[in-house]
């Protein structure tokens, strides 16, 4: 009885000691890198069997000063995602898209969107600014496990736009809430008589989480 206590207590402490494996990614004042070319198409859909982790995955989101919000302004923030699930999941962390090896992958990548978005109380949230991390299984550096209880802290900049307006209203008084998107995406050159380096983007999104967290915004303040 007292083994089997111990081994109890053993195997609690290394599920805790798991639990907080905190993996932090820097992504601050990184430009936003694509592939190269033209875009010609794109398409998504959805893999359902993944669909579950949209709600075992969590998010949050924290704004360092949100005090100093405010119209075409910078600031920092960021993303803490945790593993809530029981299965492990991969998340891509290169930042610059010129480390894809396309040739060695196949065109087959990993994408994952972390973005802010203004929403205003009657309408549908518009996405305002985001950055996109790769990984391809070829390169295991390029891409993180987070194991059930793990967590991501992504570190992010972003630049809040001066004007907008969604279903033709002008939008001032709203908030500002982050979003986190995963895809398992593929890339395939699509050359067109016009644009010889087009390329088309086929996509299937694995998972798509709104962030706890959200902040006051006032676009229509003078900065």
């Amino acid at each position: 009885m007292k083994l089997s206590r111990l081994a109890t207590i053993a195997c609690f402490l290394a599920v805790s000691a798991h639990a907080q494996n905190v993996t932090v990614i820097n992504a601050r004042d990184v430009v936003r890198s694509r592939p190269d070319g033209h875009l010609v198409s794109s398409s998504s859909g959805r893999l359902t069997r993944y669909s579950a982790l949209d709600t075992l995955l969590q998010a949050v989101f924290t704004i360092e000063n949100p005090h100093q919000l405010t119209s075409g302004g910078r600031f920092d923030y960021e993303m803490v995602i945790t593993n809530t699930s029981k299965t492990s999941l991969v998340i891509p962390r290169n930042a610059d898209w010129a480390g894809v090896d396309l040739r060695a992958s196949g065109g087959k990548y990993l994408g994952a969107t972390i973005g802010v978005s203004i929403c205003p109380e009657k309408d549908e949230c518009a996405l305002d600014d985001y950055i996109v991390l790769y990984g391809w299984d070829d390169q295991p550096s390029s891409e993180l496990i987070l194991m059930p209880g793990d967590s991501v802290r992504i570190l992010v900049s972003a630049e809040l736009t001066t004007r907008m307006s969604i279903n033709n209203h002008e939008i001032s008084k709203a908030f500002l809430r982050g979003n986190f998107k995963l895809e398992r995406e593929w890339l395939h050159s699509t050359p067109t008589p016009s644009q010889l380096d087009g390329y088309s983007t086929e996509g299937q999104m694995i998972l798509s989480v709104a962030a706890k967290g959200q902040y006051p915004i006032d676009l229509g303040a003078i900065p």
